[in-house]
């Protein structure tokens, strides 16, 4: 039995394409500024900005500031299960600890 394979037949690249000044390799496509991070294997973007490309298995941390009301900007992957990236994560547990002492 032959198992299938789950790579993508192509890659969003995004409307801004920038290239390394050191090694010339492809930087993240980030429409907002120039982004000098590399892009995750496959994608046109780097981990903080790989929610603008609309085909990528990531979705966005569901942690909201109740101070600013400000959504969370990191990416979670579509496979795992959880709600919150780690930093927000670690926030949450060390708010629940300080209630319950």
């Amino acid at each position: 039995m032959q198992e299938k394979c789950c790579s993508r037949t192509s890659m969003y690249e995004g409307k801004n394409i920038h290239y390394s000044s050191a090694d010339s390799k492809l930087l993240c496509s980030f429409s907002g500024k120039l982004c000098n991070q590399r892009r995750l294997n496959g994608y046109g973007f780097c981990v903080r900005h790989i929610l603008e490309d609309p085909t990528a298995p990531f979705r966005r941390c569901a942690y909201v500031a109740k101070s600013s009301n400000q959504m969370c900007t990191q990416a979670i992957p579509n496979h795992e299960e959880r709600r919150f990236d780690n930093c927000n994560i670690s926030i949450l547990l060390i708010k629940q600890m300080s209630c319950n002492h």
